[in-house]
């Protein structure tokens, strides 16, 4: 029974919370008779000896992705790991061991698990990898590679068919801005726009939100300052099969790929200046041929080694980085789809002045001479006079009726002592004259008192309000 605790953690993979649920041993008819003696027990069990051990089961290992690779961050943005001890034990990675990260990133399906596997670990597959429609990589996973001092990290792909796209988007901006080199994995005979949109966008928030963060935590850890501003360095891995690369692409001997690259960036109104570097490796792979990694292996190995941009930190400030940015910026996103894009494209642009509010009508309504329309309440503003007059009797009898008050529109003399005698009136195509102004020599009621109800209404770009 010594063995007892490893041939049952060989078997079985106990998870916290689970119960321990072994074979009862009077389940065994042999000793069912209620003549049983019990000290024969050793006589049908040969194997219980005396010395008997307790049975000591971890609940807290963290779980492993095919070999050895475990998982550091779920698909719900939880990190698995509790501390920088435990951090350390299961990557088996001394604290003040100091280390630079490499990440890979990229759509789903591009072999992201094969090249981190292709590229350390002496070709192992320490990440799973799966020929099946269905994602193989939820979450971040992560293995350390002690033959080059390198914290490798997995993780789940691009436009996939989560539901929570932008919620993985914020999990893989996290992992980035904790690394020293990203790989960009990309298979397609061209470069896409969603590559270049990651990128940009994940340039800007470390800029705008992850630096500042990440300095705190490292003040607070009496940690090493990493260099001011700089955001990992960015190699793009760029497989086609028939199309050219762009190194074949550049005819002009002093503009380089990576030339095109910034100018590409640029051109799409995106950011790419905080990233310590930007380089391009392309490979083109024809049918039957297993893809060239040789390039790619060797520009990593260029950067690892190299210390003139980014130091290597210890794995404990790794950690503490991470976690700091997963719980700063751990909360849900809003959701966005496909068919909320089309139906923002196709409907009216135009919002309320006063409330913000969007018209829900078609664009190119007011062309059909259909006046905007809004299904939300407004609220008045003073400087926008929003609001018009309703007849009280239509309201009562569940109608709606729009008046305005009337003026005399001659401007003769006589118009004027018109005015001051009578003052103006309100009529009511239903209900006729609603309210004088001037009916009594003195004691006159205000509209809204006896005749009128108030509504307040939107104010649209360029449409002006009657009492403007």
């Amino acid at each position: 029974m010594n063995s007892l605790a490893s041939e049952s953690k060989k078997r079985h993979r106990f998870e916290r919370g689970s119960p321990l649920i072994l074979p009862s041993l009077q389940e065994d008819p042999r000793i069912m008779g209620k003549d049983f003696d019990n000290t024969k027990i050793l006589d049908i069990y040969p194997s219980i000896t005396g010395d008997l051990q307790s049975l000591i089961i971890e609940a807290d290992e963290p779980e492993h992705n095919g070999q050895r690779g475990i998982l550091l961050i779920d698909d719900n943005e939880t990190l698995r790991i509790e501390s920088d001890t435990a951090f350390s034990k299961a990557l088996n990675i001394e604290l003040d061991k100091k280390i630079k990260v490499v990440s890979i990133f990229g759509n789903t399906g591009v072999g992201k698990s094969y090249t981190l596997n292709k590229l350390f670990f002496n070709g192992e597959e320490v990440f799973k990898t799966s020929p099946s429609q269905v994602s193989c990589t939820l979450g971040v996973w992560a293995k350390y590679d002690p033959t080059l001092n390198v914290l490798c990290l997995d993780t789940e792909g691009l436009l996939g068919i989560a539901k929570r796209e932008n919620q993985r988007t914020g999990l893989l901006l996290k992992v980035l801005a904790v690394s020293d080199i990203i790989i960009y994995g990309t298979r397609s005979e061209r470069l896409q726009r969603d590559m270049y949109s990651f990128l940009g966008g994940a340039s800007n928030v470390y800029k705008q939100h992850f630096y500042t963060a990440l300095q705190k935590t490292l003040a607070r850890s009496d940690g090493e300052k990493i260099n001011a501003g700089l955001a990992p360095g960015v190699i793009i891995f760029h497989e086609t099969q028939y199309t050219d690369t762009l190194h074949v692409l550049n005819n002009h001997p002093n503009v380089t790929a990576e030339d095109i690259l910034r100018q590409n960036f640029a051109d799409l109104g995106s950011n790419c200046e905080e990233f310590s570097f930007i380089k391009y490796i392309g490979v083109k792979t024809r049918d039957n041929q297993e893809t060239s990694f040789d390039r790619l292996r060797a520009e990593i190995q260029k950067e690892l080694e190299s210390s003139n941009v980014r130091s290597a930190r210890k794995a404990k400030y790794v950690y503490l980085m991470l976690k700091s940015l997963n719980d700063k910026f751990f909360s849900p996103l809003t959701e966005s789809n496909h068919e909320q894009f089309l139906a923002q494209f196709f409907t009216c642009p135009e919002k309320c002045q006063s409330c913000s509010a969007s018209c829900v009508l078609s664009t190119g309504h007011k062309e059909d001479d259909e006046p905007h329309k809004c299904n939300t309440p407004c609220k008045f503003q003073h400087q926008y006079q929003n609001f018009v007059y309703l007849c009280e009797k239509c309201v009562r009898n569940g109608e709606r009726s729009t008046v305005e008050p009337k003026y005399t529109k001659d401007n003769s003399w006589t118009s004027y002592l018109n005015l001051m005698w009578s003052g103006y009136v309100i009529h009511c195509p239903k209900c006729g004259v609603i309210y004088k102004s001037r009916e009594h020599w003195y004691g006159n009621k205000n509209p809204e008192d006896c005749a009128v109800q108030l509504e307040v209404v939107h104010m649209w770009p360029g449409v002006s309000c009657t009492f403007m």
